[in-house]
């Protein structure tokens, strides 16, 4: 994208994208929904290949870990 918008190695254009910076922008404009999506898209393909799976994955679970322990102390 630099190279082809007029940049060089040493003068970068004004716009630059990265695919953090588009990730940034999804999470950003998707909010809570894309996260979740996110989240429930990386655990579906853990239980499709037979990964294993954190507490921290399982989306109502965790809230539910979460509060528990807060309500622990």
């Amino acid at each position: 994208m630099n190279d082809a918008s007029g940049g060089s190695k040493y003068r970068p254009v004004e716009v630059s994208v990265t695919p953090q910076s588009i990730q940034h922008l999804i999470e950003f404009v998707g909010g809570g929904l894309f996260q979740t999506s996110a989240c429930t898209a990386s655990l579906s393909a853990k239980l499709a290949n037979g990964g294993d799976i954190l507490t921290a994955e399982i989306f109502h679970f965790r809230k539910g870990y979460r509060d528990m322990l807060r309500n622990k102390h």
